[in-house]
């Protein structure tokens, strides 16, 4: 579909597609007119007039420069050789700075004409992209476009019509159809309800005639359990009181029985009591005259002069050993030896081991004294420190040799028994004890260190 027209007569307007066209090319207002160029009324180019020649100040720049051979070389000129020490060459070397601020501004005036002539060409390339586009037949391709698209926009609203008109009579139809299934679900709810309401009256009438005849049977039923209950609660007092009657002369029995039984206790606890006193009597006379016998039979016991050992037993401990005297005959030897005191240090103790040798031997007595033996308090000094025992062990050894022991002991048990204070620590014990020949017994200590972890 053809664009309409507009009409833009009008002052200042163009009235027609040519003279919008040749408004929009450049105009030269009669300047170059003999000058080629590009048409707006016919479309095509024009080449300047052949005749035409410029003349004016501009017509120097017409002549042609005189054409030369770079290849040839001229033989004939006789210029001297280059000399280093040429006096006009090294003048021309030093020229002054202002021959090159000439240099520059003759070069700034070539770039300055090179700017300007570019502009030009920019701005008549503009032109003829303007007149390409607004040529009469790219208007002519335009429009044929935009009546193409219009006809398939009034193509698209004639389907979209149809399609609405379509729509339409669907929901028409729909919309019947509702109405006929609304009115059948009105009938059917109809029916439903008087089907209903004709149930709920049989069903009244039938929960009527139920609870008649479940009345009925619960009046019989409850006349026959009025009746079995009385008839059982009569049973029951009968029972009741025959009970009653068993269970007062049952416990007559018992209070009887009772009491005899307490009597009966009584007297044998009596009787035990008799029996207890008299045994604890018998005992106590048993043992009053085995004490006036033993005293009598003690009454010479008596240890010899407790003797020490030569040697030391261990550290600031001493063996003393005696033999018991006048043991009568026939009396326990072992009970007079452990139940009899010597006297040791200042102290009463009765053995810790007692020994029968016999007839000939006798009764021998041991005693371990570990008070008051200060020849067999043997002791450590001068420890030294030997370092780490190994590399990341943790531990680190201590030596030290052990002192006063007499001449007889046993260095390596007096060792394992002597306590040593050192460090700030104490020990029972040294950890272990070495015998190095002519140094003596030592004893060993590894003792935990941070630093030898």
């Amino acid at each position: 579909m053809p664009f309409p027209s507009f009409n833009r007569s009008g002052p200042g307007l163009p009235t027609s597609t040519s003279d919008e066209q040749q408004r929009l090319l450049p105009q030269d207002n009669g300047v170059n007119s003999s000058s080629g160029g590009y048409s707006a009324t016919s479309g095509d180019w024009s080449a300047p007039n052949e005749g035409s020649s410029t003349s004016g100040p501009d017509a120097k720049n017409d002549v042609v420069p005189p054409q030369s051979n770079p290849g040839t070389v001229d033989d004939s000129s006789t210029s001297p050789p280059f000399n280093r020490d040429d006096p006009t060459l090294n003048a021309q070397i030093d020229k002054p700075k202002n021959c090159y601020m000439s240099d520059v501004r003759s070069k700034g005036g070539s770039y300055l004409f090179v700017f300007i002539l570019g502009v030009f060409i920019a701005l008549i390339a503009q032109d003829m992209w303007a007149m390409t586009i607004l040529s009469p037949s790219a208007i002519e391709r335009r429009r044929l476009a935009w009546d193409r698209d219009y006809t398939e926009h009034l193509a698209q609203v004639s389907a979209m019509q149809d399609v609405t008109a379509k729509w339409a009579r669907e929901i028409e139809q729909h919309a019947s159809l509702h109405e006929a299934m609304l009115k059948e679900r009105a009938d059917w709810e109809k029916e439903r309800a008087q089907e209903r309401a004709q149930q709920e009256a049989e069903r009244r009438k039938e929960r009527a005639d139920w609870e008649k005849g479940r009345a009925q049977e619960r009046d019989q039923w409850e006349a026959r359990r009025r009746k079995e209950h009385a008839d059982w609660e009569k049973e029951r007092a009968q029972e009741r009181a025959q009970w009653e009657a068993e269970r007062r002369k049952d416990l007559a029995e018992w209070d009887r029985k009772r009491a005899q039984w307490q009597a009966e206790q009584r007297e044998r606890e009596r009787l035990q009591e008799d029996r207890m006193k008299l045994e604890l009597e018998k005992k106590r006379r048993e043992l009053e005259r085995e004490r006036e016998e033993e005293e009598k039979k003690r009454a010479g016991l008596k240890w010899q002069d407790p003797q020490p050992d030569q040697f030391c037993l261990r550290y600031g401990t001493r063996r003393y050993t005696a033999k018991l005297e006048n043991v009568p005959d026939g009396y326990n030897k072992m009970k007079a030896c452990h139940e009899t005191q010597a006297w040791i240090g200042g102290r009463w103790v009765t053995p810790s081991q007692c020994d029968d040798g016999g007839v000939w031997g006798g009764v021998h007595g041991t005693w371990i004294v570990d008070w008051d033996e200060s020849p067999c308090r043997s002791y450590f000094q001068d420890f030294r420190d030997k370092g780490c025992t190994s590399e990341g062990s943790g531990k680190r050894r201590i030596e030290s040799q052990i002192q006063n022991i007499q001449s007889g002991d046993d260095a390596l048990k007096m060792c394992a028994s002597t306590p040593a204070d050192f460090h700030g620590l104490h020990f029972d014990a040294p950890h272990s004890c070495e015998f190095w020949r002519i140094y003596g017994v030592w004893g060993l200590w590894f003792i935990e260190d941070g630093s030898c972890a």
